[in-house]
């Protein structure tokens, strides 16, 4: 019997909820996945499902697919008896010495609601996009950066990419030699002493004495260390004071960062001008103004139910539970089969719509790009804003100014001056990357504002600080100091150990 003042009654509810069906969550999934991770998916549901069949893509798509270099097993890093003399058998773990701020390449939170990983992909990706202005010189280090292992090794040969591209083998090498300056220290390296070498001038002044210890690395463990020396032309006393600053660098960078290493990229977006294009495939290609923007046909795979394989199985189940399991397998092979129709349906009407907003910077380059946001192209596509989001993730687009991550093209506004529409964030930290280049004595923040601001960009000093420090762009002082030191550097600096 109930309290006094108290009663007990049963009541019915009505409550709505939204719950994702399974074939949802797989769609979803499979969107925010890199074709890399996709092909995993597919590959893996080819191997347990045998009503899942891959179909061989159609012969022409009437859209020119580039091509990348492979890694070559027999380059990269390679742990010689001189690294494990130096840095002990686990030598490189990202933990060792790195002069430079490698915190970059976050995009604004008013670009983005999700923030990039923090992988050596992207923070290269940011680099290329912001100092190469040749699309083509952009091409080849996009090609080069593709080629690290895991440990920040080139694992190719320049000759490879001189062929692919049709440039002389310098040009590559100097396309090389720039990534090597801008990457954080000591990537982009082909050996041991080289990867050191890097670090080192990135910290300041080398000095001929470790230059010829670097030189002659190898005779500390195939003759020892008094023959090092000897060939450094340094005193067998000084030797271990040059060998404990080699220790305290990193010899393997690229473990430092998320991810392993900075693998090929394959775009998923193919942009072509129109006249190079003329039978394109409308399934999956788009002409948007003079341009076809198209899915790159090597990153969507052509999956089928096997229907006859389905009748065979089906006459030869002899239980409830043999016909339930074929059952099951079939509707996850139509779940799979619709995820990735809808994946590319969406990726498209993405590239298509970002590409119509874009097209100066098709013309133009990183200059051309206009502020545009997630928020922008959802209203546009009629799609949610995390969808944007999760379609843009981890997806990249060739075209004719290079590839470039579609994350990139997102940009939020800076007011013009002169009343004009704005600029994309983008736009201003590339003009900032090539004032900085072309200085000829270091400019002050202030002095950089003055400059843009001449220019009619609407930026405060703490705004171009934020950009410098997001190009990993030392200060005016810091760049001053490295300035007077290499002037101060001469081949006839007598040896000494080092400080």
């Amino acid at each position: 019997m109930a309290a006094p003042g108290l009663s007990i009654d049963l009541r019915l509810r009505r409550k709505q909820s939204q719950t994702l069906t399974p074939a949802l969550q797989q769609s979803i999934r499979l969107l925010q996945l890199s074709n890399t991770g996709l092909d995993a998916i597919v590959r893996e549901a080819l191997e347990t499902n045998p009503l899942l069949a891959l179909e061989d893509p159609p012969d022409d798509f009437g859209i020119r697919v580039p091509k990348a270099p492979t890694r070559d097993p027999a380059r990269g890093y390679r742990p010689t008896p001189a690294a494990t003399r130096l840095f002990g058998a686990t030598a490189g773990t990202g933990s060792g010495m790195d002069p430079r701020n490698v915190q970059t390449g976050e995009y604004e939170r008013e670009d983005s609601d999700l923030a990039p990983e923090q992988s050596l992909r992207n923070i290269l990706f940011e680099d290329i996009a912001y100092s190469f202005v040749d699309a083509g010189e952009r091409n080849i280090a996009v090609d080069l950066s593709g080629l690290l292992d895991e440990a920040g090794y080139l694992a190719g040969d320049i000759a490879d990419v001189a062929g692919l591209h049709g440039v002389p083998e310098a040009q590559v090498s100097d396309v090389l030699s720039r990534l090597q300056a801008l990457a954080p220290a000591g990537l982009f390296a082909r050996t041991l002493s080289e990867c050191l070498r890097l670090q080192l001038i990135d910290a300041g002044p080398l000095d001929p004495g470790m230059e010829a210890v670097l030189d002659n690395l190898s005779l500390l463990t195939e003759r020892g260390p008094d023959a090092l020396a000897a060939a450094a032309g340094i005193e067998s006393d000084d030797l271990p004071l040059y060998l404990e600053r080699l220790r305290k660098l990193d010899p393997r960078p690229g473990l430092a960062f998320a991810g392993t290493g900075a693998p090929a990229v394959v775009p998923d977006l193919i942009v072509q001008p129109a006249v190079e294009a003329p039978g394109y495939d409308k399934e999956h290609a788009r002409q948007v103004g003079q341009w076809v923007v198209a899915i790159n046909p090597d990153t969507v795979p052509h999956l089928s139910l096997d229907r006859d394989g389905l009748e065979i199985l089906r006459a030869r189940s002899r239980d409830d539970s043999e016909r339930a399991y074929l059952r099951d397998r079939s509707q996850e092979a139509s779940w799979l089969i619709q995820a990735v129709e809808k994946r590319k349906a969406t990726i498209l009407l993405l590239g298509v719509e970002i590409f119509h907003r874009q097209r100066e910077f098709l013309e133009l380059g990183t200059v051309g790009l206009r502020p545009m946001t997630r928020k922008d192209i959802a209203r546009a596509t009629d799609l949610h804003e995390s969808t944007i989001s999760r379609a843009a993730n981890d997806k990249f687009a060739c075209t004719p100014q290079g590839v470039f991550a579609l994350k990139f093209l997102f940009s939020a506004r800076i007011d013009d001056l002169n009343g004009g529409p704005g600029y994309a964030a983008s736009a201003v930290r590339h003009r900032l990357r090539i004032l900085i280049n072309r200085e000829t004595a270091p400019l002050s923040d202030e002095a950089v504002v003055g400059l843009l601001r001449a220019e009619g960009y609407d930026v405060a000093r703490r705004t171009v600080a934020k950009y410098r420090e997001m190009l990993r762009i030392p200060s005016s002082i810091e760049r001053r100091r490295r300035q007077r030191a290499g002037l101060a550097l001469s081949p006839a600096r007598p040896a000494g150990p080092p400080a």
